[in-house]
């Protein structure tokens, strides 16, 4: 793996990667077809790019839908070269393309520090650059998740280097970098960064009775997450009444009391009755929205179900565009709200909720213009309290959405990137996911890609999870930790974050799991690279005993 003259192997790998990963992206980005033109674009998504602009504090103060870091990225994106010319060059694209290098570079540095075999981290590392074109070309690298990978990544990086050499403050300080920048930018990483954070210092410093320097490293290592966390959460709580990074979050909850009630309305009316909900969260939820399908004229049920979920209770198809851009008829709720006194702080914040839909629309505008009013967070407040309730009414219906979602998460989301590439469904394909018109640039070529990372992301993710489960057996059995193998302590540690994903999304998010598989992607990929030497560490010992 080295050019000629050069007898630096790591470095020329680490050179040829990064020509691979450039070159890749240079020839798919002038076999796409010319990009939209902004006049080509909704009258909605031309609201959000005037919104990131021309009103980007009031925007950023106002949005809860997810944490702002995404929204800021795109906003200097729009500042630094005008909207036209952004979207004229395929600016966003070209960003997140380059972010995924960076990423990629930092998880073969990362597998380095851990000890895997350098031909494979240059071959897992090559595939996993391959594979995240198709995702950047999914909604021209404008979507939030694609942000995700490259923080997901340098979070890895931070944990690699600090299970490397757990003493130095610096590396401590890396996991609290690289843990703020995640938090600010991905919702649920709000869970997944600290309960990382400390699982893993745990597994470094308690079995060596180190706790002075356990609570030392958790405290440096906290300190960016958690002021970042206590501000976002501030902010929304001020804007509405929402205490948690984002205002889906309860609201994705109810989705999975949902499934586990196997989308029975009736039947979750009936539950969110008897868990006390209160009367205005269930007027809201028999008055969601009907929508109705556009290709069929038939009723969406798929999408009353969500609207359900969301206690969306205010979208009207005719009046969209009269006056407001989104259809929303905020009057029905308020008229509700106002005949109970005691909602009158709730009756305050739709009040503004109907005002900016007709004088500041740009603050509903963005990823899911829907979910943006300050009502969702108000109406998701209850859904929690009914989703853990449901824990011990119905826990044979939750596990078993649970073990759906998961289902879905572990067995359809390393596809995820192929289904963007594919419009019909199929055995492999759930639905057509395909944003960019006409063929993906060497589609074939990528088809074979994306399905041997899937191959690889199968045997890595479940070998994780199951090597997890036989050492917490072992443990309860003879209470020892047994990290003395390096190979398999990085392996163990780093298979941690993974675990954490998988139970956000199966337990916590009631949809769209396969594509939150992407947010393990980074942390699978460098699994991946460690598993030869494990193999061969272990066939190894099983020779010589």
């Amino acid at each position: 793996m080295s050019f000629p003259g050069i007898k630096n192997r790591s470095f020329s790998a680490v050179a040829i990667l990064l020509l691979w990963s450039i070159m890749l992206r240079v020839i798919v980005y002038f076999l796409l077809p010319p990009a939209r033109e902004m006049g080509q674009y909704e009258s909605t998504a031309i609201l959000f790019f005037s919104g990131l602009t021309d009103h980007f504090s009031d925007y950023i103060a106002h949005i809860t839908l997810i944490p702002p870091a995404t929204y800021i990225i795109n906003a200097s994106v729009f500042m630094a070269l005008g909207i036209k010319q952004a979207l004229h060059i395929r600016a966003f694209l070209i960003l997140v393309s380059a972010m995924d290098i960076a990423a990629v570079m930092l998880l073969f540095n990362a597998a380095k520090k851990a000890g895997a075999g350098k031909r494979a981290s240059f071959l897992m590392l090559s595939l996993f650059s391959a594979v995240l074109i198709p995702f950047e070309l999914w909604k021209e690298g404008m979507f939030y998740d694609h942000h995700t990978v490259f923080f997901t990544a340098f979070f890895a990086w931070s944990l690699v280097t600090l299970i490397k050499t757990p003493d130095r403050y610096v590396n401590m300080l890396w996991v609290s970098i690289a843990g703020g920048f995640l938090v600010s930018q991905s919702a649920v990483n709000a869970a997944i960064v600290p309960f990382s954070i400390i699982l893993i210092l745990s597994f470094i410093y308690i079995p060596a009775k180190q706790f002075s320097k356990l609570a030392l490293a958790l405290l440096i290592s906290f300190l960016l997450p958690a002021a970042i966390l206590v501000s976002i959460s501030k902010k929304n709580q001020a804007v509405g009444e929402e205490a948690l990074t984002s205002n889906k979050a309860g609201p994705a909850m109810m989705m999975v009391v949902q499934r586990a009630y196997k989308y029975d309305a009736n039947k979750v009316r009936s539950v969110a009755i008897e868990c006390g909900a209160p009367e205005y969260y269930i007027w809201t939820y028999d008055h969601a929205s009907f929508p109705t399908d556009k290709l069929t004229g038939n009723p969406d049920t798929l999408a009353y179900t969500l609207d359900q979920a969301f206690g969306i209770c205010y979208y009207s198809e005719e009046l969209v565009g009269k006056p407001g851009p989104f259809g929303f008829d905020f009057h029905p709720l308020l008229n509700h709200l106002r005949q109970n006194d005691s909602l009158a702080s709730f009756t305050r914040l739709v009040e503004q909720d109907s005002a900016d839909a007709l004088y500041k629309p740009y603050r509903f505008a963005g990823y899911s213009q829907a979910l943006s009013p300050r009502w969702i967070g108000i109406y998701g407040d209850i859904s929690k309290k009914i989703y853990f309730k449901t824990l011990l009414k119905n826990p044979v219906g939750m596990l078993r959405s649970f073990a759906i979602q998961q289902g879905i998460f572990s067995i359809y989301g390393p596809l995820f990137p192929y289904n963007i590439m594919n419009t019909k469904t199929s055995l492999l394909v759930r639905a057509g996911l395909q944003t960019i018109p006409g063929k993906i640039p060497l589609k074939f070529f990528f088809s074979i890609v994306v399905l041997l990372f899937a191959l690889i992301a199968w045997i890595t993710y479940w070998t994780a999870l199951v090597n997890i489960l036989l050492r917490m057996i072992r443990w309860i059995r003879n209470r020892k930790t047994d990290l003395t193998e390096s190979g398999r302590n990085y392996f163990l540690l780093v298979s941690i974050p993974v675990l954490l994903v998988a139970g956000v999304f199966s337990c916590l998010v009631g949809g769209e799991n396969d594509r939150y598989f992407m947010q393990a992607s980074p942390y699978i990929i460098l699994l991946a690279t460690l598993l030869p030497g494990l193999y061969k560490a272990r066939h190894n010992k099983s020779i010589i005993s």
